[in-house]
């Protein structure tokens, strides 16, 4: 039953990408008829006007084609492309700038070793709406499209415990500073131990241990207690 009903998805998607694809030729196909049809009436005209020869004829025929490409050129050529690149997607060259990843280079030499690191990671991922069914949607929008620079997770079960945040020079806007406030408020009720790290040129690292290894100590204290 599953498979069929993939094969059915598949089949609607086909049918779908075939309609939207059939639409634009349709499109496209009119607006060269028409322009066509104009250079096809006014060749006539200057035939019967002018009473030219079959030679002349033909230069005027190739002249009208060639003034016809160079004025659709650009919608020919994007009609072109997009037909071979379909969907307008493309891969992101990396995932984090050379500060991040240095940073992240570093953190996972410092972490204690029954836990491991991971990069961009979904404040959805790791975080969890209690609220009642009637409000689940108004705090789960609150952590949809939002994303944690480093979270610590404990082994083996990869349960979050500490978030990490790197701020560069973007943090310093407005809508940054609030949107830094509001997931923090999120991580603390969460439960979800947090800081931030400036970005700086030599960023001890030290710090950033000793940091991490209390709160991680402290998270497990209160955990037992």
């Amino acid at each position: 039953m599953d498979s069929c009903l993939r094969r059915n998805d598949k089949v609607g998607d086909c049918c779908l990408g075939g309609w939207c694809v059939g639409l634009v030729l349709n499109k496209f196909r009119v607006l060269v008829l028409k322009s066509v049809l104009f250079y096809f009436l006014l060749i006539n005209k200057l035939i019967f006007l002018f009473s030219m020869n079959n030679f002349a004829i033909f230069i005027i025929i190739i002249t009208m084609i060639g003034i016809l490409f160079y004025s659709y050129k650009n919608k020919i050529y994007s009609f072109l492309e997009s037909s071979k690149k379909g969907l307008p997607f493309k891969r992101k060259e990396f995932l984090m700038n050379i500060p991040e990843r240095k940073f992240f280079k570093e953190l996972q030499k410092i972490i204690p070793n029954n836990y491991i690191a991971f990069p961009q990671v979904l404040l959805s991922s790791i975080v969890n709406v209690t609220s009642s069914r009637k409000d689940f949607w108004k705090y789960q929008n609150k952590i949809n499209r939002k994303t944690i620079d480093y979270v610590i997770f404990e082994k083996p079960y990869f349960k979050p415990v500490l978030a990490i945040e790197y701020d560069g020079k973007t943090h310093d806007r407005q809508d940054r500073i609030d949107r830094d406030i509001k997931v923090k408020n999120i991580l603390d009720s969460s439960g979800i131990r947090n800081f931030q790290v400036r970005h700086k040129e030599n960023i001890n690292f030290e710090e950033v241990k000793n940091k991490i290894n209390n709160l991680i100590l402290d998270k497990n204290n209160q955990t037992t207690t």
